[in-house]
């Protein structure tokens, strides 16, 4: 146990075939930070400070990168076997992946996971971590398969995360910051399908509703026809009815 915190396991901790990359100054300064307990405001400063001093004597570069570049650059048991034509055992095939696991977890979170609990935090800087990278995958391309190069990998890398940043454009179609160009294309099939909505009601009426008139109408129409001629008979004319009289007239005496 240190005089200035307490210590814990960190992923760095657990590796195997892989345990020289401790050797590198950068990942030697993670190693150290990771193991400080991130309530200890003493050694949680000095290691992150150490590990940012160690980062920013590389130039321009970032955490994952640099870290990254000491993985492909260890010579292990594993490349010495690969190299004499040897087959590794499973055993050491799942050591390596472990070291790879455990390398990246040791990558994981931000600037601020990395400097933890200590007070006025906001005073010490905060580091590059650079791109999410899949050490397994990485490990097999770069430095067994020979596929790629790292600094083509890293490239590639920032490429693919580059494109979940496309769609919030698309979101922002629905939103108060879009141009105006952007509302009226995304507004455009809403109205359309409103119009149509509109309409369709509108037809229906007319087409059920035309049937019923007209049927009402010929009924009307049928039944004046019908009546017309009890309307229209002509009269009698008057001899005929005299006539008529004359007869009644007679049966009567």
């Amino acid at each position: 146990m240190s005089e200035t915190g307490r210590l814990q396991v960190s992923p760095l901790d657990r590796l195997v075939v892989l345990r020289g990359i401790l050797k590198d100054p950068v990942v030697g300064a993670l190693h150290a930070l990771l193991a400080t307990d991130p309530s200890d405001d003493v050694a949680r400063t000095r290691a992150y400070a150490d590990l940012a001093f160690q980062l920013f004597s590389r130039g321009d570069t970032t955490l994952r990168e640099q870290v990254l570049a000491a993985v492909l650059n260890d010579e292990n048991i594993y490349l010495d076997l690969t190299r004499a034509e040897e087959e590794p055992s499973r055993t050491l095939r799942m050591a390596l992946e472990c070291d790879l696991r455990n390398i990246q977890a040791a990558c994981a979170g931000n600037a601020d996971d990395l400097k933890g609990e200590v007070c006025d935090a906001h005073l010490l800087p905060s580091i590059q971590m650079g791109v999410d990278l899949n050490f397994v995958v990485a490990y097999h391309r770069c430095v067994l398969d020979e596929e790629i190069s790292a600094e083509d990998l890293i490239e590639e890398a920032r490429q693919e995360e580059d494109v979940p940043h496309s769609e919030p454009k698309h979101l922002q179609l629905e939103s108060e910051e879009s141009t105006p160009t952007e509302e009226s294309q995304a507004d455009e099939p809403t109205t359309k399908t409103e119009t149509a909505t509109e309409d369709a009601p509108q037809e229906a009426p007319d087409a059920s509703e035309e049937p019923d008139t007209r049927e009402a109408d010929d009924e009307d129409d049928s039944k004046t026809k019908f009546h017309l001629p009890d309307v229209n008979l002509p009269k009698m004319p008057e001899p005929v009815a005299n006539v008529g009289k004359r007869i009644s007239n007679w049966l009567k005496n």
